[in-house]
């Protein structure tokens, strides 16, 4: 498809004046004059574009289903996404990676992207992957404009426990979290030998942040405002996640939901079923675009 604008920018963090947030933004064409946008937040170990692809196929490679950037422009919709610290094309270090971090990262793009481009301030949803259901809710939080969100396979209620699952996920917490408390750091073992990212160290500011996160109660308070909208999709399968997560999610916060039989935690990404990958890029697209 062909975008008025699909580019990348650096855009200067405000928590820190030496790091920049990479950051890829696409307006449709043709379209109104002011747009809708979606925000998007990628997992633990993403990017921007995925090293799948998924949301932007900004790569040479050509996959077997379409990027959810692409099928969101077909309908006149943008995108705005970003790498989290220390992930993708982000020069910060990965150590820098924690929920409150990437919140207000996902908030300097927004701002800077609202202001100069053609976004419409009235339509604007987040869709977030995994631990971009622990960040997106204290973003869409500091967002009263925001009243649409979808999440895949989010680590979406309080606390750790989405995540006590996590171990192949590279997110061990039995073994991560104690000497990250007495050293204040812990190296990743799992982060290096699995993943392009070369610096493999974690803060324990991340793990506290996590213990202590109310993104479940912000998104039930999300989801009680008149006329907002959600919508929860997770596989059966998922390894990741604990599954009492996605049951909580759905009776405590009442967004709406979407089970898909047989699939795990990386949406068919990783296990090359392009079938499980396209039901949730048609779901989620088709969710945003009947209420943005």
């Amino acid at each position: 498809m062909t975008f008025k604008i699909n580019e990348y920018l650096n855009i200067k963090a405000s928590r820190n004046e030496n790091v920049s947030i990479p950051t890829g933004i696409t307006v449709p064409e043709p379209g109104d004059a002011k747009c809708p946008v979606v925000v998007m937040g990628h997992g633990f170990l993403g990017s921007k574009d995925e090293e799948f692809g998924f949301y932007a196929n900004n790569t040479e490679v050509k996959y077997g289903y379409p990027s959810i950037a692409e099928e969101l422009g077909k309908l006149g919709i943008g995108t705005i996404r970003i790498d989290m610290p220390g992930h993708g094309d982000s020069k910060d270090a990965f150590v820098n990676y924690t929920p409150a971090n990437c919140a207000s990262d996902l908030q300097d793009a927004y701002d800077y992207c609202m202001k100069h481009y053609d976004f419409d301030p009235a339509r604007v949803a987040y869709l977030g992957w995994s631990m971009g259901g622990k960040v997106g809710p204290i973003f869409v939080d500091n967002n009263d404009e925001i009243d649409l969100v979808v999440y895949l396979n989010p680590a979406g209620d309080n606390g750790n426990n989405a995540l006590i699952t996590a171990k192949e996920a590279g997110l061990d917490w039995a073994k991560l979290e104690v000497p990250a408390a007495r050293e204040g750091t812990v190296y990743n073992e799992f982060v290096a030998e699995n993943s392009e990212l070369k610096d493999a160290v974690m803060s324990f500011e991340y793990f506290k942040q996590v213990d202590e996160s109310v993104s479940g109660d912000l998104t039930k308070k999300f989801a009680a405002k008149p006329d907002h909208k959600g919508l929860v999709i997770y596989g059966d399968r998922d390894c990741v996640i604990n599954p009492t997560t996605y049951k909580w999610m759905v009776e405590e916060s009442g967004l709406e939901y979407v089970c898909i039989p047989g699939m795990d935690h990386d949406l068919g990404l990783e296990t090359d079923r392009p079938d499980f990958t396209n039901i949730v890029i048609d779901i989620a697209v088709s969710f945003i675009n009947r209420f943005i």
